[in-house]
C-alpha cells in the first residue's frame, strides 16, 4: 500500500484499466488529488455496466467526468509502452494515453474447476449457481464468495459481484442453512 501511495504521488497521468467497482472507486478517490490526470479504459459500453443498467452507469460516468476523469469505453488496452518505465498506453482504437502509472482493475474469473468436475451447475457469468440458501445443484453442498452467484436484492437477477462484504453476507446465509 505504501508503494502504491508513493507511486501515485510521484505520477501525473494515471490510467486505470477496468471500469468496475474497484476501478471507478479508485478513479473517484484519485481525482481528488491535485495535479493528477486520471483515465479509465473499459472494454464494455459503460463503466459499472456489468452490475448496473445503462441509466445508472451513465450517471456515474457523468459524475466522474465532472471530476476530470477521462473515460474510454468500448475499447481495450493493446500495449503498455515506454523505454525504462511506462510512458503511455495504446488503445485498440489507436489512441495513445500518456501514463506514468497503470493500475489493472480488470476483475477476476471465479475458480470453479472443482465444482465443474463434481457436476455442479454454473450460472450465466461462470460462477456456481446457487439458490437463496446458497446451496448448489448438489444437495447439501454450498458455495459463497467470488465463486458463487450473487442475487441482486432489487432485480432478483444474478449478477457478477466479487466483494468481501457480499461474501460475508453469503457465508452467514450458508452457515445458517
Amino acid at each position: 500500500l505504501s508503494k502504491l501511495r508513493k507511486a501515485v504521488l510521484n505520477s501525473r497521468n494515471i490510467v486505470i484499466i477496468g471500469g468496475g467497482f474497484i476501478g471507478v472507486e479508485l478513479a473517484d478517490e484519485l481525482s481528488g488529488i491535485k495535479g493528477l490526470k486520471i483515465s479509465i479504459v473499459e472494454k464494455l459500453e459503460h463503466c459499472l455496466i456489468a452490475t448496473f443498467d445503462a441509466e445508472f452507469a451513465e450517471i456515474a460516468e457523468k459524475k466522474l467526468k465532472e471530476k476530470g476523469v477521462k473515460i474510454y469505453t468500448n475499447t481495450t488496452v493493446e500495449k503498455i509502452e515506454g523505454k525504462s518505465e511506462v510512458e503511455f498506453v495504446k488503445l485498440s482504437n489507436g489512441k495513445k494515453i500518456p501514463a506514468d502509472l497503470v493500475i489493472l482493475s480488470i476483475g477476476a474469473k471465479p475458480n470453479v474447476d472443482l465444482a465443474e468436475k463434481a457436476g455442479i451447475k454454473l450460472g450465466k457469468y461462470g460462477a456456481i449457481k446457487v439458490n437463496k440458501f446458497m446451496e448448489t445443484s448438489a444437495e447439501d453442498v454450498f458455495a459463497v464468495g467470488d465463486c458463487a452467484e450473487t442475487r441482486d436484492l432489487i432485480t432478483k437477477k444474478y449478477i457478477p459481484v466479487m466483494l468481501a462484504s457480499t461474501a460475508c453476507h453469503e457465508a452467514r446465509i450458508a452457515a445458517a442453512n
